[in-house]
């Protein structure tokens, strides 16, 4: 990433792998995106989605249970 970064003269590199339909994956094999990124460019991350209260872990739990089973 930081010979990217420095050969186009990015400000910043984003590292992102689409997994999924669901998640834009339009290449079904494993790889990964270096994405330079430059101050004032036009292109914003997902800023996500707050939790309901308690939410969080409800998810941390399920995740939790299937990783001990």
């Amino acid at each position: 990433a930081p010979v990217t970064k420095e050969s186009v003269g990015a400000d910043g590199i984003n590292i992102t792998m689409n997994n999924e339909p669901a998640a834009h994956q339009i290449i079904f094999h494993a790889h990964v995106h270096l994405i330079p990124r430059f101050h004032g460019d036009p292109h914003k991350p997902w800023a996500g989605i707050p939790y309901a209260e308690g939410e969080a872990e409800k998810v941390a739990d399920a995740i939790k249970t299937r990783l001990n089973s």
